[in-house]
């Protein structure tokens, strides 16, 4: 049976938006897959890269998950503190879903970077999905 690509949005969306420490930070209305272009800050917006879904091997999958953040706070300060709510709700834990096992969720990088207009702060954090098929 092939993973449902899906059901792995999903378990990211249910994850995030019930972690009290990032909810605490940024709305959930401001957390998804896809958001309109005028969402306010802070936000999040994640994303599995379907030319990273690697077949390890018969029956696992690497995934890599993408998690961009924006923030107009002055500073660097909850772009940093988005970070670390992410690391906390993914790393090491894995997410459910019904048509795979997953083995593992691993937190891979993060940057950040103040947007070219001089006010937004952006962060990017990086985490490796491990699943096999059922």
């Amino acid at each position: 049976m092939a993973i449902v690509k899906t059901e792995i949005l999903s378990a990211i969306q249910a994850r995030l938006v019930g972690d009290a420490t990032l909810i605490a930070i940024v709305p959930v209305a401001n957390i998804g897959n896809r958001l309109p272009q005028d969402t306010s800050y802070p936000h999040l917006r994640y994303q599995i890269d379907g030319s990273n879904l690697g077949v390890k091997s018969e029956t696992a999958y690497d995934i890599t998950l993408q998690i961009d953040f924006w923030s107009d706070y002055k500073g660097s300060k909850e772009v940093l503190q988005i970070e670390d709510a992410l690391e906390n709700a993914l790393d090491g834990t894995p997410l459910t879903i019904a048509s795979a096992d997953c083995f593992g969720t691993s937190f891979e990088s993060f940057d950040s970077l103040l947007e070219p207009d001089g006010e937004i702060y952006r962060g990017t954090a990086v985490f490796q999905l491990l699943y096999g098929a059922l």
